[in-house]
């Protein structure tokens, strides 16, 4: 009963996300950027089917082992390629070309936006209904669609720039890496039924994609929305650049071992040292993120890496 009732509280408040995303859009100035506004609009889509299908699975509604198995499936599918991905996809659109202080590239993103859409869907009634040429259709398209985001980022990198690329952009990519890596490899995973791809998984996506991309737009959008006049935030965003490489090798070398070792490429010796070196990336991000203002205050520093923030 408890499940249920959280379900159903979950999805009423995905629908209220919704209604304000729609309010938003209607209301707002800015109309140019429509594929964002479509992207979190599936992505709300997706979590309101798939947060239904989780309250049924956590509330033993279904007691069929096997139509069990198929719901959490789809649930798992709607919520991290569906939720998490698709809102991440609509942001990194304009976000990217934001951090990079560069004009938005011209790319083909509308297909980019309806294979995402369309391959989720596809990957998610596949597992649900147990019918694996569709989800592996689903996966073919959704791999296109992560293709096009990458080339998207491609673009931007390759255009010019005045300054360097700073971390919270380093992590964004390296996270869109990851996103692609996972993508292409949906398609055979599930023609093999996703036998033993759970650990893998949750390491390429969860970790490598979604924390990731959190961990980076925070290097960024925190010091941004403190209060503060232009030279001091640009003092707290050159301060986050301290030990920004070390940073982002350590957090990746970890997912990559996390996600080997869990494919069993690697014995998982390889894994627990993929967790520690993925925490410690982790750990030192988000402790920039949150201690900038005093990071700031450190001359040493903010003056080390006034060249990728300076005016």
């Amino acid at each position: 009963m408890a499940g249920r009732r959280g379900g159903t509280l979950f999805v009423l408040a995905a629908a209220l996300l919704g209604w304000l995303v729609r309010r938003a859009r209607r209301i707002g100035l800015n109309r140019r950027h429509v594929l964002p506004f479509a992207m979190y609009g599936a992505a709300i889509a997706a979590v309101l089917v798939g947060g239904t299908l989780g309250a049924l699975v956590g509330s033993r509604v279904v007691d069929d082992p096997a139509t069990w198995l198929e719901s959490r499936r789809a649930h798992l599918t709607l919520n991290v390629l569906g939720w998490a991905s698709l809102t991440i996809a609509g942001t990194l659109v304009t976000f990217l070309p934001t951090v990079l202080r560069i004009r938005m590239p011209v790319w083909h993103g509308s297909a980019t936006g309806a294979l995402l859409v369309a391959g989720v869907g596809a990957i998610a009634l596949g597992l649900g209904l147990d019918v694996r040429p569709v989800a592996v259709a689903g996966g073919v398209a959704y791999a296109a669609g992560a293709l096009g985001l990458a080339w998207m980022a491609v673009k931007a990198i390759r255009m010019p720039r005045a300054w360097p690329v700073p971390v919270a952009a380093k992590h964004l990519i390296c996270a869109l890496g990851w996103f692609v890596v996972g993508a292409l490899l949906a398609p055979w995973e599930l023609a093999d039924g996703l036998a033993g791809f759970r650990r893998p998984f949750l390491a390429i996506f969860v970790c490598g994609w979604v924390l990731q991309t959190l961990l980076g737009a925070w290097q960024y959008l925190l010091p941004m929305a403190r209060p503060g006049h232009p030279e001091e935030r640009r003092t707290w965003l050159a301060a986050i650049e301290a030990g920004a490489t070390p940073q982002v090798v350590a957090l990746n070398a970890g997912v990559a071992l996390l996600a080997l070792a869990g494919s069993g490429v690697l014995p998982m010796a390889a894994a627990r040292a993929g967790a520690v070196l993925g925490l410690a990336g982790g750990l030192v991000a988000l402790a920039k993120a949150w201690a900038f203002p005093a990071l700031g205050r450190v001359p040493a520093l903010s003056r080390g890496h006034t060249g990728t923030w300076g005016a």
